[in-house]
């Protein structure tokens, strides 16, 4: 008979990734709000716009999960 792993503690998980994500939100916000950013050429604007746009998306979708609007 196959060994069984000891449940997760769900509850737990997710109190932890709450406070990683504010954590998370927090730094980023503070860093978007507050840093120099110098962006050298055309495929470094284009990367940040993908990779924002990709962000963007994240949040909604996270705000629509979570009901938060």
């Amino acid at each position: 008979m196959p060994e069984t792993e000891e449940p997760k503690d769900t509850e737990k998980d997710g109190k932890e990734n709450y406070k990683l994500a504010l954590g998370f939100i927090k730094s980023l916000t503070g860093k978007l709000s507050k840093s120099n950013i110098v962006i050298s050429n055309d495929e470094e604007k284009e990367n940040l716009k993908t990779q924002i746009a990709q962000l963007s998306n994240a949040i909604n979708d996270f705000i629509n999960r979570y009901n938060l609007s």
